[in-house]
């Protein structure tokens, strides 16, 4: 008999899923796609996990339809979590619908609940432009001693962005004379989410002994992502600048204080005089300096006459505080520190943090 009462209860909730019907909700569950955002270029294959977050709700069944825009994004598979969810009915993406149906038969004590992963969508970009994935329709139940067996699902859009072909630096040929300066590097807080880096160019400065040299707007190429960080390439013919060996390299951006360079792989102050970076006059044969573990400084966004003024203070606090309270979301715009289009807490948290550097490093 109980056998049967299962069956009678499963039978229905299986029809339930497939005709709409659904009865009172027994709670909230939360959903979204982990990373919910990010920045991809043409060919980028990338995977996002279809998470819920129960609490401590247990669920039996759940079922879910997520449309996405084949133009921008090529589903290339989907995968159940086979070790949550033992009974695996339906995996699959067609006309732009993912569509996941998943279930447990465990006992009520063992059944899922928590943080849950229900599957991972293997992705590959393939279209320009922004690419949303929202929530078509749903079915998640769970046990009950009534016959109310549905929860609400409350769902976190997610958006992606593809920005065409894979870009590389523009290379520089040399004149066999002039050293040749190769390097990779990242700002704080700019991750893969962010989307508003477009435009970010830095001066680089060049000195070795009595030598000197400043070498403005220097355009940098996304090559990639590094945990999550955005990298950045940049080349400079180091006309003007005969020294070869022994060079120290400082990088300042459009918000940012000046930071110092001085060996490969740095990952923190280079406290030492000098620098230990050469260069050679063949693009071939220069090297490629990553300075990617320590990121440049953000917060250097205003001073005295209201522009940079090589310090993170009290006015860049203020200017920052007052445009992250506004809320706006656009491009270029100076209290942005993170990149990601918009002004939030998020980047005074940035500003804070620089705080502790405060002055750009000079020597």
């Amino acid at each position: 008999m109980k056998r049967l009462m299962s069956f009678v209860i499963f039978f229905a909730l299986f029809v339930g899923l497939f005709t709409g019907e659904v009865e009172a909700y027994l709670g909230k569950v939360n959903g979204s796609l982990t990373p919910g955002s990010g920045s991809y270029k043409t060919g980028d294959k990338f995977s996002a996990k279809v998470m819920l977050n129960t609490g401590s709700a247990k669920v039996s069944v759940v079922y879910m339809n997520l449309q996405l825009d084949t133009s921008k994004l090529k589903v290339t598979s989907v995968v159940a979590n086979r070790s949550k969810f033992e009974g695996v009915y339906m995996e699959k993406e067609a006309g732009g619908v993912v569509s996941v149906y998943v279930t447990s038969s465990k006992s009520t004590a063992d059944l899922p609940s928590g943080n849950l992963e229900v599957a991972t969508i293997n992705l590959e970009a393939v279209g320009s432009g922004s690419a949303g994935v929202s929530l078509k329709s749903y079915e998640i139940t769970g046990p009950s001693s009534t016959s109310d067996y549905s929860y609400e699902l409350v769902w976190q859009a997610a958006n992606f962005t593809v920005n065409g072909v894979v870009a590389t630096p523009t290379p520089i040929s040399g004149n066999g004379t002039d050293g040749i300066l190769k390097f990779k590097m990242s700002y704080a807080g700019v991750t893969t989410a962010s989307n508003c880096v477009s435009n970010w160019p830095v001066s680089v400065t060049v000195i070795a002994g009595s030598q000197s040299k400043t070498y403005n707007d220097v355009k940098l190429t996304e090559v990639g992502n590094d945990g999550g960080r955005k990298v950045f390439a940049g080349e400079v013919l180091l006309s003007g600048f005969s020294a070869k060996r022994d060079i120290a390299v400082f990088l300042k951006g459009p918000k940012h204080i000046q930071v110092k360079y001085g060996k490969n792989l740095q990952d923190g102050f280079y406290n030492q005089p000098g620098g230990a970076i050469s260069v050679e006059t063949s693009a071939q044969a220069t090297p490629v300096y990553d300075f990617t573990k320590y990121p440049i400084t953000v917060g250097d966004v205003t001073g005295p006459s209201g522009v940079q003024d090589g310090s993170v203070d009290g006015r860049d606090f203020s200017y920052v505080k007052t445009e992250a309270n506004k809320r706006l979301e656009g491009n270029n715009m100076v209290a942005d520190l993170n990149g990601n289009c918009k002004l939030e807490s998020q980047d005074l948290a940035l500003l804070m943090l620089a705080m502790k550097d405060k002055q750009s490093q000079l020597y």
